[in-house]
């Protein structure tokens, strides 16, 4: 099965093309996978230190609204570092679904019960570095687009689309898209 994402913007020269996502999905008998570590480390054991994204990335925001969004995207990427679900769920939008190269969509209330599963065991969680980013904010809604690479090669490198919203004055994130990069 193969899911596309085609992000389209209309600005003063008509409708254009942003970004275009192909994506192989897991069969549908396939078993459902989730990346992170399921390995139970003791209760004091401090999470990765995944300085890229949760401190820097390579990216300048331009406005307050792209400020706004990197925050909520670091905050969100350090609640996934700590297993913390109930931080990580106040950050994704109720129709949150995330499409991932040979993986099952997994929607916001299947992803927050992996993150509580690995919060039980303190699991040592990663995220993935950012290698590449740009923003683009169109009123109430923007696109962030990235290159990810994942410290120690536990994930190879992928390409993701976030689609992001504006509601009740704060950024959630809507949708993501991550494929896979074959070089």
């Amino acid at each position: 099965m193969m899911v596309q994402i085609r992000t389209v913007v209309k600005d003063d020269a008509g409708w254009r093309a942003l970004i275009h996502h192909n994506n192989v999905l897991a069969r549908p008998d396939a078993p459902q996978s989730q990346h992170g570590s399921q390995t139970p480390r003791p209760p004091a054991a401090k999470p990765p230190d995944c300085k890229n994204p949760l401190e820097t990335l390579p990216y300048k925001p331009k406005s307050q609204a792209e400020r706004d969004i990197i925050a909520a995207f670091q905050t969100l990427e350090g609640a996934v570092t700590r297993n913390d679900a109930d931080e990580w769920v106040k950050h994704m939008a109720d129709e949150f679904v995330v499409y991932r190269t040979n993986q099952h969509p997994t929607t916001k209330a299947e992803r927050a019960a992996f993150i509580r599963t690995l919060g039980a065991i303190n699991a040592e969680t990663f995220v993935a570095e950012v290698a590449w980013m740009k923003l683009w904010v169109l009123g109430n809604a923007a696109v962030m687009r990235a290159d990810h690479v994942m410290p120690g090669n536990r994930r190879p490198p992928y390409r993701a689309t976030r689609l992001w919203v504006k509601r009740d004055g704060r950024w959630q994130m809507a949708m993501s898209q991550q494929t896979t990069v074959v070089e």
